[in-house]
């Protein structure tokens, strides 16, 4: 379930990268369209109760971990991890941002 961000695709191919910034070709039939994120900052990420600023704060996400990505609306994802349920703003996360996060390596 590790996160892929598709940066270009053909017919049959998709171009991803990964979170430590590799890019590689893959076949379409190994991916699912789930979506997963990753907390690449060295400091636990805070999941909040509803999607706006100032809501209050539901759970943290620890530095490396993995969560699953439901919808994406007006600058917001909803997380879940394990039994618990946020909202984080899109982007903080590794594979929440509209655009590929891809790292230079």
């Amino acid at each position: 379930h590790l996160p892929l961000q598709v940066i270009a695709e053909t017919r049959d191919w998709r171009r991803v990268c990964d979170g430590e910034g590799s890019v590689s070709w893959i076949h379409k039939r190994v991916t699912t369209g789930e979506r997963y994120a990753l907390n690449l900052a060295q400091a636990p990420a805070v999941l909040y109760a509803k999607p706006q600023a100032g809501a209050g704060q539901r759970a943290l996400l620890a530095p490396g971990a993995l969560a699953q990505v439901g919808k994406c609306e007006n600058g917001w994802c909803r997380i879940e991890a394990g039994q618990v349920k946020g909202w984080s703003p899109e982007g903080a996360l590794w594979g929440t941002a509209v655009q590929a996060q891809c790292r230079a390596k």
